[in-house]
């Protein structure tokens, strides 16, 4: 059994939902179909409370993937904060927090979207280069260094909107305009953005 709650904040940009129970096989459909109203309101910035969360599957895992591939596609932000140690283990076994953002607790999600919002909505972004390029990240000459054979390099995909996105290694936030291979201006940290604006450190 699950019950599941939600709240706004930040004057409704933000929706909290609260978990409590088992989130398996016989729940997460309906967990996923509660989602789905809250985003089809055109809310982008969702916090996922898991502090009364007793357990969840592989199925509860997917509903968290198929939440942050929605809101990535609508320019959106997801964290799931306040998860129990066990449940910590599990989600990092399965590399989930390579994938889906992680906070502490409730007012440390409140937090790191907020300053997400403020970057959208001011573009700018934290620790800016010294030339103060637009695109803050550093691309890597994919022709030479990952392609033995330059002329078949891959294009680049130019997104509609800059990408504001954390770095893994120094948790600083980087803007990038199109896909491609980069790395970090503050501590060099080599990550790839897909087309589809996947991140992958």
């Amino acid at each position: 059994m699950i019950f599941i709650n939600h709240t706004e904040d930040l004057g409704g940009k933000v929706i909290i939902v609260e978990i409590k129970g088992a989130l398996n096989s016989e729940t997460s459909a309906d967990f996923e179909e509660y989602i789905n109203q809250i985003l089809g309101k055109k809310k982008l910035f969702l916090i996922i409370d898991a502090l009364g969360l007793k357990y969840i599957s592989s199925a509860g895992f997917g509903v968290f993937l198929y939440i942050q591939k929605k809101l990535i596609v609508s320019k959106g932000f997801f964290i799931v904060c306040s998860i129990s140690q066990e449940i910590f283990q599990l989600y990092k076994l399965l590399g989930f927090d390579k994938i889906i953002k992680l906070a502490k607790d409730k007012d440390e999600a409140l937090s790191i979207i907020k300053k997400h919002i403020s970057l959208i909505e001011n573009e700018v972004v934290e620790k800016p280069s010294a030339d103060d390029k637009s695109d803050y990240s550093v691309p890597i000459d994919t022709k030479s260094s990952l392609n033995e054979n330059p002329d078949e390099a891959p294009s680049d995909t130019t997104f509609d909107h800059p990408i504001i996105l954390e770095c893994t290694g120094c948790k600083g936030m980087i803007r990038v305009k199109k896909s491609g291979s980069y790395i970090c201006p503050d501590c060099k940290t080599e990550f790839t953005v897909e087309p589809d604006q996947t991140v992958i450190f």
